[in-house]
């Protein structure tokens, strides 16, 4: 299968069909240009994070807070493409801290059971 070379532009036969570069030496003038040469493509999946963050922090009603603003942005930087394993890991404990931290003092609504036992002890 014949490619095209994404830093000279010339054509080149590609040993596997994901092949992005002729040569390693254009594999690294790419890099050192700052061509990402792990792109990860996010799905619908992947966005979801941030979606399930906003909606936790709305119902603990701390959206508009410091630590709420900075749960979502961790949120987006995990989804983001180009983050290294190490890096999601760290990406993904923060976040996990910081969320428990936002919703750890936030006022729940009234337990369902604890209705339906005050009405059965009345």
């Amino acid at each position: 299968m014949t490619h095209r070379c994404e830093s000279c532009g010339a054509p080149f036969a590609a040993r596997r069909r994901d092949a992005r570069f002729c040569s390693d030496r254009c594999r690294k003038r790419a890099r050192r240009r700052g061509v990402r040469l792990a792109a990860v493509p996010v799905t619908h999946v992947d966005r979801e994070l941030v979606a399930a963050s906003h909606r936790e922090l709305v119902a603990a009603g701390r959206v508009d807070t410091a630590l709420g603003a900075m749960a979502l942005q961790l949120a987006r930087r995990i989804e983001a493409p180009g983050e290294s394993g190490s890096g999601m890991a760290a990406l993904s404990k923060e976040l996990r801290a910081v969320m428990a931290d936002v919703v750890k003092d936030a006022a729940t609504g009234p337990d369902p059971l604890d209705e339906l036992r005050a009405r059965r002890d009345a």
